[in-house]
């Protein structure tokens, strides 16, 4: 009886954590707008909602730094402006109130994954596979039609 306890509990906490919404925050030291926001996710946030996988990646280190130039990338930001907010996939650069951007956030969680989430899923054999792959089928296609002419 104890096993089947412990069984059920570890796979409640698994299936509990597999469900849990992901919230990074890129943020710097001397950014008031990043205290806000961190204030508002740790506050509000995580008050209230009952399950947040919760990051903050401070960009003092070279490899944060690295971090977020590639979460940049993948929700399509250009400005390098912090912070930058990914709640369950979708992105958030700078921070207004807890009614506005907390608000965005807080909806980010109820729904579907957002871009930076699925771009990072299909991404992981690398950024440009479609593109180089689209292009070597090209250049075959292409390579095809000359060899035929010169048969001609």
């Amino acid at each position: 009886m104890k096993k089947i306890f412990m069984a059920t509990f570890a796979a409640t906490l698994i299936t509990t954590n597999l469900n849990a919404a992901d919230v990074t925050i890129f943020y710097m030291d001397t950014c008031p707008h990043c205290h806000h926001a961190m204030d508002f996710i740790e506050g509000k946030l995580m008050k209230d909602t009952a399950d947040v996988n919760y990051e903050k990646v401070n960009l003092a280190s070279e490899e944060n730094r690295a971090k977020f130039f590639n979460a940049k990338e993948d929700c399509g930001l250009s400005s390098n402006g912090v912070p930058v907010i990914i709640a369950n996939g979708h992105c958030f650069q700078g921070y207004g109130n807890d009614e506005t951007t907390g608000q965005e956030i807080r909806n980010a969680l109820t729904a579907e994954p957002g871009k930076a989430q699925k771009k990072t899923e299909v991404n992981k054999g690398g950024k440009n596979f479609l593109f180089w792959g689209a292009l070597v089928l090209i250049v075959l296609g292409l390579g095809l039609l000359v060899a035929k002419k010169k048969k001609k």
